[in-house]
This record gives structure tokens, sequence and C-alpha cells, in this order.
């Protein structure tokens, strides 16, 4: 399987819940964010647990995959409707509200055959705040 395969079922795997996604990552993976956490594969796994259970009809589009050595570079749309309570970080009741959050570019960066780190320097943490908050959501730091 090539590294674009592996990015690919990578983002399906999350998207049907299916927790054999983390058959993809590395033991060292880590994705880099500008939030002041740590993100590591078990947390990933938890994390895409807990969408897939608050967001089951969660939709993630790849409009455009390239690679560039042992980089694979994705942009990914995520889109679904809110349906069950996401583990009391969430204020607001669950009740089928549309989650459309905007196209996002993901860099894949790999060790062998696996997903070593994900990078995701342009993430919209503003962008995603504010559309939560007109949406009647709150997360916590993103007030």
């Amino acid at each position: 399987m090539d590294k674009k395969d592996i990015v690919l079922n990578f983002i399906k795997g999350i998207e049907k819940g299916e927790q054999e996604f983390g058959n993809y990552l590395s033991d060292s993976f880590a994705i880099q964010i500008p939030i002041p956490m740590p993100i590591g594969k078990s947390q990933v796994l938890m994390f895409a647990q807990m969408i897939s259970t608050s967001v089951p009809d969660l939709s993630l589009s790849v409009s455009d995959i390239n690679e560039n050595g042992d980089s694979i570079i994705a942009s990914v749309k995520a889109s679904g409707s809110y349906q069950n309570n996401f583990m009391g970080l969430i204020s607001v009741p669950a009740g089928g509200q549309k989650i459309d959050l905007p196209v996002t570019q993901f860099e894949f960066i790999f060790l062998g055959d696996k997903i070593n780190e994900i990078k995701l320097p342009n993430f919209p943490l503003a962008q995603i705040g504010s559309l939560l908050g007109n949406s009647g959501f709150s997360l916590p730091g993103m007030n």
C-alpha cells in the first residue's frame, strides 16, 4: 500500500469510527497543532471514539492529496451532525445540529510505512471556536 492509500484509509477509518485506523500510526505518533497540550496516539484514538459517538454521520472529504518524499499533504473537510452528547465538553445538548468545518490542510509525515506525525500549522482554531460558538457550542479554551 502506498502512502496516499495509507492516508486515505486512515481518514476513512476515523470517519467510520473504526479503531483499526490506529494501525496506520507509529508508536511515537504525535499531532502538531497550535494548542498547549501534547496529542499522541492514545489521545487520537480516544478523541476519535468520542467524535464517532457524538457525530455518527461524520463525513471527512479529501479534496486534494499530494505526495512529497516522506510526507503527504491533504486538504480535508469535516461535516456531520451533533447527535449524542460529547463527554460533557459541549454545553449544548445534542439535537442534530449541523457541523460544517472549513477545509484544513494536513501534513502526514511517515516513518517507514506508518504515519509518524500530523502537522496542522494553519489549524483554524479561531474559526472553529467561532463556528461552534455561533452554533451554541462551547469548548474549554475556545471562548
